[in-house]
């Protein structure tokens, strides 16, 4: 039997990488709308989605797929020959996707990595004082964000499901899912934040609540900018590089094209 072609196994770990990626938006914006229900109900379930995604195992799969989905989608820009006769649905897919890590970069160190090395308590209530009362704005940028990936994702499951024969019957329900689940998160999030901003209102409340979660200092805070920096600086080194690389490839291969015509 013939090996698959190496297009083919990218596009096979792209979709696998994709779809762990994609698990983890779906259930990041599933603990979110329920906040519909109550914040204390948003908060348990958050705990599970935790446990889970920040399990060894989980934490493995789901940083490999991040690394290895960023990877490729350089990748798709390299090989691509034209970038401005990209189709508009790729297109918007490949924007989207190269937009995720700037957009996220400093949502994921102020959980993750404030939690992991600074011993910040990245509890849902740390999470809906940032976001909906600290720095408001700071929330708006990370629903804007989070709506991004989705849409990207959604994108890339559209390619993968229009040729089942079954997708046509289950198109409906599909769509309203992918229009659903992120309204109602987004909702559910708003209403959480709202309850956690009035009651950082009370001055006793917020003090007990800074206490909890053990908020970063001002050096911590001072290394977090850095961080975030340095992996801005890498994510635009990564992508000029790609770029280069293009333009390159493009100026040997015009040399090879003048060479043939002049030297048959």
């Amino acid at each position: 039997m013939q090996a698959p072609s190496l297009p083919f196994q990218i596009r096979r770990l792209r979709l696998a990488t994709g779809l762990v990626l994609f698990a983890y938006v779906l259930t990041h914006f599933l603990y979110h709308a329920v906040g519909l229900i109550s914040l204390q109900a948003a908060a348990d379930t958050r705990v599970w989605f935790l446990w889970f995604w920040r399990f060894p195992a989980g934490a493995v799969v789901l940083y490999a797929a991040l690394t290895i989905h960023l990877l490729l989608a350089l990748w798709a820009v390299y090989q691509r020959r034209r970038l401005m006769r990209i189709p508009p649905a790729e297109a918007t897919q490949l924007f989207l996707g190269l937009a995720i890590v700037p957009l996220l970069a400093q949502h994921v160190l102020g959980t993750r990595i404030a939690s992991e090395v600074f011993g910040v308590r990245d509890s849902y209530t740390y999470v809906l004082l940032v976001l909906a009362h600290l720095s408001p704005m700071d929330g708006v940028r990370q629903a804007g964000a989070l709506v991004v990936v989705w849409i990207h994702g959604c994108i890339g499951l559209w390619f993968w499901l229009r040729l089942k024969p079954w997708y046509r019957g289950w198109r409906p329900v599909l769509h309203a899912g992918a229009l659903l689940v992120p309204v109602l998160a987004l909702i559910g999030f708003f209403v959480a934040g709202r309850k956690v901003s009035g009651l950082a209102r009370a001055p006793a409340w917020l003090r007990m609540a800074i206490a909890e979660i053990n908020p970063l200092d001002a050096a911590a805070r001072s290394q977090m900018a850095v961080i975030e920096n340095y992996i801005l600086l890498f994510f635009a080194a990564a992508l000029s590089t790609t770029l280069l690389a293009r333009l390159i490839r493009s100026l040997i291969e015009r040399g090879r094209g003048v060479i043939r015509l002049t030297y048959p």
